[in-house]
């Protein structure tokens, strides 16, 4: 999982025109179909391990707390 990451950062990152005239010439629908692609690993992950999240109320109020204060 670890490489897939890093394989679809690189690609994201490549995908940037360092050789353009002008510093804004990006190309951006690729960026955004690593970004998606990213995005739905994400979301894959979450959803194949939906019942193994926990979320302790302890934490729930303690962060609830920070945010308060």
């Amino acid at each position: 999982m670890k490489h897939l990451y890093t394989l679809l950062l690189a690609l994201s990152v490549i995908l940037i025109n360092p050789w353009g005239d002008n510093r804004g010439e990006i190309w951006t629908y690729p960026k955004i179909f690593a970004v998606l692609l990213i995005t739905l690993l994400n979301l894959s992950i979450l959803w194949t391990e939906r019942f193994d999240l926990t979320i302790l109320i302890s934490s729930v109020i303690l962060l609830n707390l920070r945010v308060k204060i």
